[in-house]
């Protein structure tokens, strides 16, 4: 199965935000069928990965002439969509203490993602960092916590 880190965004000052972990099967880039020009993330390969360029006029024309291709683009849209408000309510609301433990939650393979041959793949504290948006210390000091509970070994 194919995991990638990412899509990130940088901004302006360097500052980088992980925006999720991406499987098998998920699209990147979707915003280009909508600004082809304009890139605001980019995907980083955890683990080995095949990746299919499609380009933005073929996507445009499978949306008219593929119904299932259609289908399978916007049910991502959506469940992207709701990644997104999660992530964004998580981080007006939720304490980095929390947000960490969701994000160690979400990081768990579902039973139907769970297969033999599943690679794991190596998240270190600054990308967990990154993607909870505090510090490398402060992940640290939230682990050590949840060890000491015995919720992570």
């Amino acid at each position: 199965m194919c995991r990638a880190i990412g899509p990130a965004s940088v901004s302006e000052s360097g500052k980088e935000a992980l925006i999720a972990i991406l499987l098998a099967g998920d699209f990147i880039r979707e915003d280009c069928v909508d600004e082809p020009a304009v890139r605001l993330s980019t995907a980083t390969a955890a683990t080995d990965c095949e990746v299919a360029a499609l380009p933005t006029n073929g996507v445009l024309r499978a949306f008219s002439d593929d119904l299932d291709f259609t289908k399978i683009f916007a049910a991502f849209l959506m469940q992207r969509n709701k990644q997104l408000k999660a992530a964004l309510v998580d981080q007006m609301l939720l304490s980095s203490e929390k947000r960490l433990a969701r994000l160690l939650l979400r990081l768990v393979p579902t039973e139907k993602e769970i297969e033999p041959d599943l690679v794991d793949i190596l998240i270190n504290q600054d990308m967990i960092a990154r993607m909870v948006g505090t510090t490398c210390s402060r992940i640290n000091e939230f682990m050590n916590k949840f060890r000491k509970l015995g919720h992570i070994e």
